[in-house]
């Protein structure tokens, strides 16, 4: 599977000349397969270059077919869909994922995205391309040559998100952006969703001096010790606060690498950036 980084950022979009390496755009991430199923994890900001790039292939032309999971219907990770330009273009195919409690409501809460108030698309209709919708479940489903699974995942007070694996083969990766564990533990069901996977790409918004509980997102030392706990094999910082700068991110991250090679620990630690490119 081929992984790459459209968008890492949390909350909102942050372009500026403090956030040009790691980027500004918000959640988005595409993994390809090898029998070339393309399966993309939120639609951020960041769809919305991955939609630009996607333009010079099948999607150009009204044959394109993607995948979308959401993991939740915050608008950091949902405000790149009505903007990008390959859901206009007639013949293509989305089927979108998302929590609701319904299929009919998660179809609404996209034509909400786009209703005269905000957008002057006006319906779901006038985009063009085809858009099926699908309720999340825990219950594993194919696409193509990828299983996934998903797991629901604590995210502030009442309230949750949805993380997904995705596996192909010997070769898996866990995608859980939005997840906050107030004791500093991940329970027990996360543990086990997350064990043995190559790839983990977690919330890593705080850090230990400035986490804020209740507003659903960890940091990045609970980040840290839930990949050591479920032996994975490589960890992505993800998420990034928005008034994070590139410099900020660079010093954590060297700060908690010096502090895994101190204790001899095997995890590899990075932290996203948009293009960022992972093959597993």
């Amino acid at each position: 599977m081929k992984v790459r980084f459209w968008g890492a950022r949390g909350t909102i979009a942050s372009p500026g000349p403090k956030t040009l390496r790691y980027g500004g755009n918000t959640s988005c991430v595409s993994v390809e397969s090898e029998a070339d199923d393309l399966i993309v994890l939120d639609a951020g900001s960041g769809f919305c270059p991955l939609g630009d790039e996607l333009m010079q292939g099948p999607f150009g032309r009204g044959r394109g077919e993607m995948t979308v999971l959401l993991s939740h219907t915050h608008m950091d990770h949902l405000l790149g869909f009505p903007f990008a330009t390959p859901v206009y273009i007639s013949g293509n195919r989305f089927t979108i994922y998302g929590p609701a409690a319904s299929r009919e409501r998660l179809e609404a809460f996209h034509e909400g995205l786009v209703a005269p108030a905000y957008s002057p698309v006006y319906n779901l209709d006038n985009m063009g391309s085809t858009l099926i919708f699908n309720r999340i479940s825990p219950s594993p489903f194919q696409v193509g040559a990828v299983r996934i699974k998903g797991q629901r995942c604590p995210h502030g007070e009442d309230n949750h998100s949805w993380g997904f694996r995705l596996t192909q083969g010997e070769r898996s990766l866990v995608y859980m952006p939005d997840v906050e564990y107030p004791g500093g533990n991940a329970p027990p069901e996360i543990v086990e969703f997350v064990t043995n996977t190559d790839l983990l790409i977690h919330d890593a918004h705080y850090t230990v001096a400035d986490y804020v509980p209740k507003w659903g997102h960890g940091c990045i030392r609970h980040a840290i010790a839930l990949a050591e706990t479920a032996h994975v094999a490589r960890l992505v910082l993800f998420h990034h606060a928005p008034e994070r700068s590139d410099d900020e991110i660079d010093v954590l991250l060297a700060d908690h690498r010096h502090e895994l090679v101190r204790r001899d620990s095997p995890l590899l630690i990075d932290a996203a950036y948009e293009g960022m490119t992972i093959q597993l």
